[in-house]
């Protein structure tokens, strides 16, 4: 569906891309999306930032902000600076020499609507000390630890060469002992490729450690002896030793950090507000869009139509900065 936002025309194209932008954004972050599950999820916040985009754009032309060329000029060498010269840019935005003034174009935009959001957020002050920790205490979950197990382990390498079956079974046979009760810690001193502290490894959280290592000292109870196991590093078996459960990090300790993102908190809600005003005010419609049959013959107008569309499209390359503030 293409939108029409106060008479202006966003094409089926135009959403694609800036979704396309929004997953790629999102690729390196926590939680990636999948290839195709989400898409209804990032088409409908690729229409949002659009739509804030083009409101936010005709808000500063009618305060008659104007970006001086100039500044457009500074900012574009700065990105092909950072990115670490012409070539990189061009790899890193999709784009081309050729693209450059659309490119440009698409900057000047960014610029224009983040005089607005910057105007937006100019009233507010810093937060008092009892807004940071009520703060702190609606998003407690945020501010703890992870959770912790401890766990001790036997190894065998196969870097050393030899018959992996006859190291497997040695240490079923071990295994085997530990559940008729010998000591864990005293077997992995002596048969273990990695002795010493009875192969304790400490506490360690989700994430630290090896994936098939940690998704088997997660699913045991303390005290649990693992089956023998394969890693990257050679055949384990695991022993719980303890859990630590999730704990909230002292506000005293992370003050500083609490601040800052009860700060952001502000200023993002500050800029919804005004986003949601604009939205109130204005005239934005989803409609089918309608394409000329191949075979019909085309003007030169129809043309132009066509490399500004194509223009306009290559221009969203340009704003995954601003899609990523106002999302």
């Amino acid at each position: 569906m293409a939108l029409i936002i106060n008479g202006q025309t966003i094409s089926d194209e135009q959403i694609w891309e800036e979704m396309d932008n929004l997953k790629n954004a999102a690729a390196d972050g926590p939680n990636p999306p999948n290839c195709c599950e989400q898409d209804e999820e990032y088409n409908g916040y690729a229409k949002d930032n659009i739509i804030a985009r083009v409101l936010l754009s005709e808000e500063a032309k009618r305060q008659g902000i104007a970006i001086p060329d100039s500044e457009v000029e500074q900012a574009f060498t700065d990105l092909k600076t950072e990115a670490g010269g012409d070539e990189q840019f061009y790899i890193n935005f999709n784009t081309s020499e050729e693209e450059e003034p659309a490119f440009k174009a698409s900057m000047a935009t960014n610029l224009l609507v983040q005089q607005v959001l910057d105007q937006a957020v100019s009233h507010l002050s810093d937060p008092t000390d009892e807004q940071i920790q009520d703060y702190y205490n609606e998003n407690i979950e945020g501010y703890s630890t992870d959770e912790q197990v401890r766990a001790s382990h036997i190894l065998k390498s196969l870097d050393h060469g030899g018959d992996t079956n006859e190291i497997f079974k040695q240490l079923c046979d071990l295994r085997k002992q530990i559940l008729q009760g010998e000591d864990f810690a005293k077997l992995a001193d002596e048969h273990s490729d990695k002795p010493g502290d009875g192969g304790d490894l400490g506490y360690f959280a989700s994430g630290e450690l090896l994936p098939e290592f940690e998704a088997i000292c997660f699913s045991m109870d303390e005290g649990d002896i693992s089956p023998v196991f394969i890693s990257q590093f050679g055949y384990h078996i695991a022993k719980v030793t303890g859990f630590k459960d999730a704990q909230p990090i002292p506000f005293d300790e992370i003050k500083t950090d609490v601040k800052e993102h009860c700060q952001d908190y502000q200023k993002n809600q500050a800029m919804r507000k005004l986003i949601d005003q604009l939205k109130a005010k204005a005239t934005i419609e989803e409609v089918e869009e309608t394409y000329e049959d191949e075979d019909t013959d085309t003007d030169h107008s129809d043309t132009e139509t066509d490399n500004d569309d194509s223009d306009t499209t290559k221009e969203q390359n340009a704003d995954n900065e601003f899609s990523e503030s106002t999302t």
